[in-house]
């Protein structure tokens, strides 16, 4: 017996398996979304084929992000920051990661071989830069967030 699996959207066929009533799609066979799929039995001699439709939904990927960035630094020296991000069954991390200075400046870079580096004006004065940094998402990984604080020191 055949078992046939076809994307209703697109009538592409996903899978074909011999003799099975399980089906498990690799990751990366659908992209995120609701996805209606027809699930179809061949028949054989002795029974008839018979189809049924399985409306399946695809999350995206989870995003995991790291920051480098140093914990203080004089004041008037730039700051560098390094964003790192990768996503669950290695789907691919695109898009753009936004820096945004409290009271300050805010960035945006495009995310290249799953990384981003900033480069932060100099604070003017000593004290606290509390800076957020957020991946902003693609179609097919979910956003990530985080908030640090670098100490800024007279010299």
């Amino acid at each position: 017996m055949d078992l046939l699996l076809f994307d209703t959207t697109t009538g592409q066929l996903i899978q074909k398996l011999e003799a099975e009533a399980t089906v498990e799609l690799p990751a990366k066979s659908l992209l995120p979304g609701s996805h209606l799929l027809r699930v179809r039995y061949t028949g054989s001699s002795s029974h008839a084929p018979s189809s049924t439709f399985v409306l399946v939904t695809v999350h995206k990927a989870t995003t995991a992000m790291t920051v480098e960035a140093p914990e203080s630094v004089a004041r008037r020296v730039p700051v560098e920051l390094t964003v790192t991000l990768s996503a669950t069954h290695d789907v691919p991390v695109t898009g753009q990661v936004r820096v945004s200075v409290r009271n300050g400046v805010t960035l945006t870079g495009n995310v290249v071989d799953g990384k981003v580096t900033f480069t932060l004006p100099g604070a003017a004065k000593a004290g606290t830069m509390h800076v957020e940094v957020a991946y902003l998402g693609s179609d097919l990984a979910t956003t990530a967030a985080e908030e640090l604080t670098i100490e800024v020191r007279k010299k």
